[in-house]
């Protein structure tokens, strides 16, 4: 008999930190189909004078956009917000909303509030979707066998949690703008009508101007030095290309003057 004492067993090292969650396409799409939901139920709530067909369009939505989540639909994200947005323009026609005759500064509506939040809900996880599902981008022809599609594995939990703020921010936004707009505005004795197209196209020219030069100047920050410098020359190329061309015009009038 031998003397030695046991091998005490090998015990498992604890991990560092505990695992983040995965997230897969199902997340998204259960975060879309809580979100239809909601839409519907809102859209239910809200429907007056127009019970009937605000009925049948609604359960349009709901089948199409839950059609659109079992199976690929690439036009959901499309066809869902404008089913959507074209009934509740032929509701604001005949409630008169849009002359502001009896429309002063109301109160915010949460319902409305909480429609935008579903609404824009659905449309980020569609979006999402349509990325796992076909991809945003068209495939890269110069690589084989190149997929723009993402996969699972790219997905991450700081995805969802960045949804928290910008939805809600987005929605309050959107009402802030609609009671601006319904107030009485004196603009050179325009009509009403006039008067609110006059300042949605001035305020969104203003917008979209600072939101191209911002980004514009944040992708300046995002160059490296080789990239910095050939933005850098084309720039010199294109203010002084004219001096160039007649500096060249001479020399080259120099140089056969010259041979002769």
């Amino acid at each position: 008999m031998s003397n030695a004492e046991p091998t005490p067993p090998v015990l498992e090292a604890a991990p560092q930190g505990a695992a983040a969650p995965k997230i897969t396409q199902r997340h998204y799409q259960a975060l879309a189909g809580l979100a239809l939901a909601a839409v519907f139920l809102l859209r239910l709530q809200q429907g007056s004078g127009l019970q009937e067909t605000a009925l049948i369009v609604n359960l349009f939505v709901l089948m199409f956009g839950t059609i659109s989540l079992l199976y690929r639909v690439r036009i959901a994200p499309i066809l869902v917000p404008c089913a959507l947005g074209l009934p509740m323009l032929f509701e604001q026609y005949n409630l008169n909303q849009f002359h502001f005759e009896s429309r002063g500064m109301h109160v915010m509506d949460l319902g409305d509030v909480l429609l935008c939040v579903a609404l824009l809900t659905y449309l980020v996880s569609m979006y999402r979707l349509n990325g796992l599902r076909f991809g945003l981008h068209p495939p890269d022809t110069r690589v084989p066998e190149s997929t723009a599609a993402r996969t699972e594995t790219s997905l991450s939990p700081a995805e969802l949690i960045g949804l928290v703020v910008p939805i809600p921010a987005s929605a309050l936004f959107a009402q802030v703008a609609s009671l601006l707009l319904r107030q009485r505005w004196s603009l050179y004795d325009l009509p009403l009508r006039w008067q609110q197209f006059l300042i949605v196209a001035w305020t969104l020219l203003l917008v979209l101007f600072l939101a191209a030069h911002a980004f514009q100047c944040w992708r300046r920050l995002q160059m490296d030095r080789t990239t910095a410098l050939l933005f850098l020359q084309d720039i010199l190329w294109r203010e002084t290309r004219g001096a160039q061309r007649s500096i060249n015009r001479w020399i080259v009038w120099r140089k056969l003057r010259d041979r002769k």
